[in-house]
């Protein structure tokens, strides 16, 4: 069953300034260490961080809760899975949280045209088969 649909469109314009502004500093508040390794690896850092968060940001609205409690930048992670389909990872308390309220997984599309950065996440409940969902563990 579906529990909440988040979606987010961010500038990456807006990043760039942030980027050209803060530097280090900006990923650090917005990526978790894996998806920092990640981001000073890719050939676009700017635009990987804008996917990051609105992909976060979208999360949070799919929670239900934006990022209050235990939901923030550093309690998520969205990383690639063997395919390079983005997954969401959890930290241990925002788990223990999503176990609580019955939330098993949230799935997350990211995408990017025209100078900017789109991202949309389903939160479900239940078994995979019975929410149809055949995809990577998130």
């Amino acid at each position: 069953m579906i529990m909440g649909v988040g979606t987010d469109l961010v500038s990456i314009e807006r990043m760039q300034r942030l980027w050209s502004r803060h530097g280090q500093r900006a990923l650090e508040r917005i990526l978790t260490d894996r998806e920092q390794a990640l981001a000073v690896a890719h050939r676009n850092p700017v635009r990987f961080l804008a996917m990051r968060f609105a992909g976060k940001e979208a999360v949070a609205k799919a929670l239900g809760t934006g990022f209050r409690g235990v939901v923030s930048l550093q309690a998520l992670s969205i990383l690639p899975d063997g395919f390079g389909k983005p997954t969401v990872l959890f930290s241990d308390d925002l788990r223990q949280e999503l176990e609580r309220r019955q939330i098993t997984g949230v799935e997350i599309s990211l995408a990017d045209a025209s100078g900017l950065a789109l991202a949309f996440a389903v939160a479900w409940s239940g078994s995979r088969g019975d929410s149809g969902h055949f995809g990577s563990n998130g």
